[in-house]
């Protein structure tokens, strides 16, 4: 969710739901309105409704009509309530991670939002009770008046099912939000393992259902679409990253923080595109 006009009025989004463990459970539909009420400030009105399937789970509650206002203040994304209580903050260009609270709902929440085309975003999260998850989303929007209905995210079991080859971009910005630097980025997907090439190195990755090794050592986990984690390079280096592949536009998109000792050393966004 941005400061430009291109993210404002109706925008129709498929929630898919997710058990903690990644077991796919039902869809919340949701239309989601934003007006702009000044220069800083936008309210959003968001009207859901959960499939049957989520009958008896606690995200039925998430029924009816939502509304809080938003304000924008350089990259943080300020949310008001009454509904929402929080803040998000923008990486480079449409991506945003977000954390806060849904009073009414009683439920904590850590959210993301990343812009795959100008006319469509891949979004969702995880809601908590405390430290406890409770679902997890991942979800698509399109704007109302594309008048293509509710869109569709696949639930993609690997991007290397699409295509072998990704290419694109990287952006690295420090942790003010300023760019430092962009290159082009390549990702060859292997039977059992992933490479990924900039002009500056090479780095092989392994995967063993959760587990990662080669160049690193971590645990990742899919959840539909949604491929997130964290791995460590070194005992100091750090690195939590989160991606959606959506097989719809054959894009991937994605987000990583560096940590060396435990402080924000960088963050890197980027976007590929199947390529064979």
């Amino acid at each position: 969710m941005g400061d430009t006009d291109q993210f404002l009025g109706s925008w129709l989004v498929s929630e898919y739901v997710y058990t903690p463990d990644g077991h796919a459970i039902g869809v919340i539909h949701q239309r989601r309105e934003l007006r702009r009420l000044n220069d800083h400030r936008i309210r959003v009105i968001q009207h859901c409704v959960p499939d049957p399937a989520l009958d008896g789970h606690p995200m039925a509650a998430f029924a009816g009509e939502w509304v809080f206002d938003l304000s924008i203040e350089g990259r943080l994304r300020c949310y008001h309530g009454p509904d929402v209580v929080g803040c998000g903050e923008v990486w480079g260009e449409g991506m945003m991670i977000g954390r806060g609270l849904w009073p009414r709902f009683g439920k904590l929440f850590r959210s993301f939002a990343m812009l795959v085309t100008p006319d469509r975003q891949v979004t969702g999260g995880r809601f908590f009770v405390g430290p406890a998850p409770v679902a997890c989303i991942v979800g698509v929007g399109v704007p109302e008046h594309s008048g293509a209905g509710w869109p569709v995210l696949h639930n993609n079991e690997h991007p290397g099912m699409l295509a072998t080859c990704w290419r694109g971009h990287m952006h690295r910005l420090s942790p003010e939000g300023v760019v430092i630097d962009a290159h082009p980025l390549e990702r060859q997907y292997h039977r059992s393992a992933v490479t990924e090439a900039t002009p500056a190195r090479t780095v092989m990755l392994r995967y063993d259902r959760q587990k990662i090794s080669g160049d690193g050592v971590g645990i990742g986990w899919r959840i539909g679409a949604l491929f997130e984690g964290d791995i460590l390079f070194t005992p100091e280096h750090s690195v939590t990253f989160l991606e959606v592949c959506d097989s719809v536009t054959r894009i991937i998109v994605g987000i990583r923080r560096h940590y060396r000792a435990g402080l924000l050393e960088c963050v890197e966004t980027f976007q590929l595109t199947a390529s064979g």
